[in-house]
């Protein structure tokens, strides 16, 4: 992320709006070559932040220089506490809040993305309530794919001790110095439905 210093000292940002000497900037300002330009040439400091880290692994903050002042999201879920860091209870439930970790978080999207993934074949077994029609070999063979990969997904999160084993579990393709690609990692590799 950029940030950029007018000089009355105003900071704005790539995306969004601002008025500076009462004109109306939108929020497309950087895409507006003439206005870049004008503002870059006579009036505009800009300040490099340093790159954030992974948004799924990390919360990025960055200081007043630029500088990457982020850090790591909890693996394991706790409890919520108030400011004299005493627990913090939902009046509905009577029960502690839980602040839930990433790795409760991962599972639950592994859990929603295999009941999304699922839903692509449904309509067979609704036809085969329906009609009778028998359920292509195919579809059966990847839900029971689905299943199985969701399982083995979730093992290997909850197995994770650092933010570092869950990254490497992230689907990723990585290149030798040869140019040999190789596939790794098991998240969210649900396969195809084969023909």
């Amino acid at each position: 992320m950029t940030t950029y210093i007018l000089p009355n000292k105003q900071k704005i940002h790539s995306g969004k709006g601002f008025t500076y000497k009462d004109y109306q900037y939108p929020n497309n300002w950087r895409m507006m070559d003439t206005i870049v330009n004008k503002l870059k040439a006579k009036e505009i400091v800009q300040i490099v932040q340093e790159a954030g880290k992974d948004g799924r692994l990390y919360y990025n903050t960055w200081d007043a220089k630029g500088k990457w002042t982020g850090f790591e999201k909890a693996l394991e879920d706790k409890p919520a506490l108030d400011d004299d860091k005493k627990p913090i209870i939902d009046t509905r439930t009577n029960k502690p809040l839980i602040n839930r970790g990433l790795k409760s978080q991962l599972i639950d999207k592994i859990k929603h993305l295999q009941k999304t993934t699922l839903t692509l074949t449904d309509h067979w077994y609704i036809r085969k309530a329906d009609t009778g029609e028998e359920v292509p070999a195919n579809a059966q063979k990847w839900r029971d794919h689905i299943r199985s990969q969701a399982t083995k997904m979730e093992e290997a999160v909850k197995k994770c001790k650092s933010i570092t084993d869950i990254k490497n579990l992230y689907c990723r393709v990585e290149v030798d110095d040869k140019g040999n690609k190789t596939a790794l990692g098991i998240l969210f590799d649900w396969g195809e439905l084969e023909e």
